[in-house]
């Protein structure tokens, strides 16, 4: 049981804190925290990974569809309706600029 494990804050992000606050009680009580946690602290610490993923075009890209016929005008019923109805009832609301 050597805890002295240093916490990367950019393996835990905004909960690098908890993180901290677990290695604390680790060290002075280690039996109160849950056996993963134990495990963590414990073992090794891991390798960040510095590889940035490669983006490639896909070979068989797809062309726009070039549009053949005017829009269409659909009454719409139900729930994109009531969607929409409320969207517009939401345009008379005052809203707080600055």
């Amino acid at each position: 049981m050597s805890g002295n494990k240093e916490i990367n804050p950019n393996e835990f992000g905004s909960n690098s804190w908890f993180v901290e606050y677990l290695s604390q009680q680790y060290q002075q009580h280690p039996e109160e925290i849950s056996r993963q946690w134990q495990e963590y602290f414990d073992g090794p610490q891991p390798t960040p990974v510095t590889t940035q993923p490669s983006v490639q075009k896909p070979k068989n890209a797809i062309a726009p569809v070039q549009q053949l016929q005017e829009d269409e005008v659909k009454i719409l019923t139900g729930s994109p309706a009531k969607i929409l109805a409320n969207m517009e009832a939401s345009l008379s609301i005052p809203t707080a600029t600055s």
